[in-house]
Order: structure tokens, then C-alpha cells, then sequence
């Protein structure tokens, strides 16, 4: 029998900080009662896939709080396994603004001597495209899934007020000596690798926009640019697409 009362699918985009919401997360709980699995793979209309989450959630059958990470997946996906009378199920979507999170997705992908501009490119516009199916969902323009937990990482990372917001959401006690540790050492910054462990509000995080510029402008369209005003505020986007650096860059 499985034990869960809750379960948490965790959706965000690679190289986008939800490793650190989904561990500060986790850390409203007693470490016994969490049971994580990473990365599941989800394609769209793959019942293959959903036996699978089946199998996971047996595994982690010991374990009151189990939490669900599905990295860069369709939002379209469902799944009647995860949902049930015997535990509630809340649909996590996180979400950073893409002139920060483009930029880091580019530096964990591009390796000296062996990477391919071409499928850079193509990866980059597939990373843009799901960043935009988040940000309607976020903004309420869709409704593909049920029960959602909302959670914009650049407010998260900077506002002590945002993040016991969401804690009183979930009914938990707000925390406030966690955020600073990165969520898995083995991952760390694509930037900074783990040198921040335990002090991260000190990377530079929303600063990151500032590398990479004529690679990631290619991406950066107006959809993106009135998505973004409206999800972290036109101040916030206007501070970059008027600045020095961004209209000086190019190829």
C-alpha cells in the first residue's frame, strides 16, 4: 500500500533553479517522510510513461511527501495514476525569466571543441517554446493542470515575504535557513559550479543575462519580452533590453 498523503509534480526547465525550490521545498518536511525521483521522462500521450510514474510511486511507498521531477516536460501531460482520494496532489510549475535562464541552459551545454552551433540553435528555440507553454499556464492563459502551486524563481530568490507566502499556501511553517544551500552538489551552477554551497543568494543570478547576449537575443522574441513584463514586471525587462550591453552585442 502506498503511504503517501502528499505528492508534488515539480515542473521546470533545465538550468531554471527548480532544483533549489524543489529542495527548499522538500525541507519543510522531516527528511524521513520525503521520498524524491529525479528526472522522470514524460512524452506526450505515452502510456508507457505512466505505468512507469506507477512504479515510482510504489518505490517511494514508504514515504508520506513524494516529490515528482519533471524537467523541461509538457505540461499537456496527465496522468490518473497521480491522482487520488488516499493523497492530495499539487502541480508545481516554476518558472525564471528566460534573459537568465537561456543563458545558463547555453553555458551547461556548450562544451569547447565538441558542440554544435546548428543544435544549439534548434535546442535553444525547443527551450524557448516550452518557456512560453509555462509562462501562459503561469499566467492563467491555459489551464492543463489541476491543483497548481505557482512559483516565479527570480521572486523566490530575492523576497524572504514571497517565499513564506508560498509555505502559507501549503499550510507549512515558513523557513528561512535553507534557500542559501544548492540543491544538489553534483549539479551546482552552470556559472559557478557549488562554490556558493551554502551561501547561493550570493550568485549572481539574475544577473546572467549579461553572458551570452547575441546567442540568446535570436531567442528572445516579443512574445517573450510581454510574457516576461508581465510575469516579473516591465521595470525588470526594460532594465535589460534598453541596457548598454544588450544593444551593443553582436554576432
Amino acid at each position: 500500500m502506498i503511504k503517501a498523503d502528499h505528492v508534488f509534480i515539480c515542473f521546470g526547465l533545465g538550468r531554471s533553479g527548480h532544483h533549489a525550490i524543489m529542495y527548499w521545498l522538500r525541507s519543510h518536511y522531516p527528511i524521513e517522510d520525503v521520498g524524491y525521483v529525479q528526472r522522470v521522462r514524460i512524452k506526450k500521450g505515452n502510456i508507457r510513461q505512466q505505468i512507469t510514474i506507477d512504479r515510482f510511486l510504489r518505490r517511494t511507498k514508504l514515504f508520506s511527501k513524494i516529490f515528482l521531477n519533471l524537467e523541461s516536460a509538457p505540461l499537456l501531460f496527465t496522468s490518473d495514476v497521480l491522482y487520488s482520494p488516499k493523497w492530495e496532489t499539487f502541480n508545481v510549475i516554476i518558472l525564471r525569466d528566460l534573459f537568465n535562464s537561456l543563458p545558463s541552459w547555453f553555458a551547461s551545454n556548450k562544451e569547447p571543441e565538441t558542440y554544435n552551433m546548428n543544435q544549439l540553435n534548434k535546442g535553444a528555440s525547443n527551450y524557448a517554446l516550452m518557456w512560453k507553454e509555462y509562462a501562459h499556464e503561469l499566467l492563467g492563459n491555459t489551464n492543463n493542470l489541476r491543483n497548481k502551486i505557482l512559483i516565479k524563481f527570480n521572486n523566490w530568490f530575492k523576497s524572504e515575504k514571497y517565499r513564506s507566502s508560498i509555505s502559507n499556501i501549503l499550510k507549512l511553517k515558513p523557513l528561512y535557513d535553507t534557500v542559501n544551500t544548492l540543491a544538489n552538489r553534483d549539479i551546482g551552477s552552470s556559472f559557478d559550479g557549488d562554490n556558493y554551497h551554502d551561501c547561493a543568494q550570493q550568485m549572481k543570478v539574475l544577473e546572467r543575462w549579461k553572458h551570452h547576449i547575441p546567442f540568446c537575443k535570436k531567442h528572445i522574441d516579443n512574445e517573450v519580452i510581454d510574457l516576461s513584463k508581465q510575469i516579473f514586471g516591465t521595470e525588470f525587462v526594460e532594465q535589460i533590453i534598453t541596457s548598454k550591453e544588450w544593444n551593443q552585442s553582436t554576432d
